[in-house]
């Protein structure tokens, strides 16, 4: 558990329209390489993440940390 509610949700997104949306939401939003490309999705991602493969509730935390502060 992330310990996260309502705007303070962290959401996982591999297009850049559904970071917009995520973000339109209030929420922070991590763009996890896979139908759009890096480049794509820094842009408009707060993280970036090629995979998700070794990444867990602590690395999450942190990215929300930084995207609130």
């Amino acid at each position: 558990e992330l310990g996260f509610t309502g705007h303070d949700g962290l959401v996982l997104e591999d297009a850049p329209h559904g970071i917009a949306a995520a973000h339109g939401a209030g929420m922070v939003c991590v763009g996890v390489v896979g139908s759009a490309t890096r480049a794509e999705l820094e842009h408009h991602a707060d993280h970036v993440y090629d995979s998700l493969l070794g990444v867990g509730p602590a690395e999450l935390r942190a990215v929300w940390t930084a995207a609130r502060t």
